[in-house]
């Protein structure tokens, strides 16, 4: 399975929208989590490079653009891109 493919998966198995222009095999991904009672919207993304004979996988994750920023939210951010990266490694491994 295509890196690209495998972070689609479970970035939406974890309640993350895929940006329309979404292509399998792309060397970027966006990504979006719905606001919540305590968090406001959040957009991400997710860049891929060829890395020998495996990929690169790049997270990023900040509050939606145009949106106010809360004081915990750089925290929360760093929480979810944690869970992300657990949930990837275990989907598609690590090296």
């Amino acid at each position: 399975m295509d890196a690209s493919e495998a972070v689609a998966r479970v970035l939406q198995e974890n309640g993350y929208t895929l940006d329309g222009d979404y292509a399998p095999g792309g060397a970027e991904l966006l990504f979006y989590a719905d606001r919540t009672m305590l968090y406001v919207q959040r957009a991400g993304a997710a860049r891929f490079a060829a890395s020998g004979t495996g990929s690169l996988v790049q997270l990023g994750l900040d509050v939606a653009p145009g949106k106010p920023a809360g004081l915990m939210d750089g925290k929360r951010n760093r929480k979810l891109l944690a869970e992300l990266e657990q949930a990837i490694t275990a989907a598609v491994g690590s090296a």
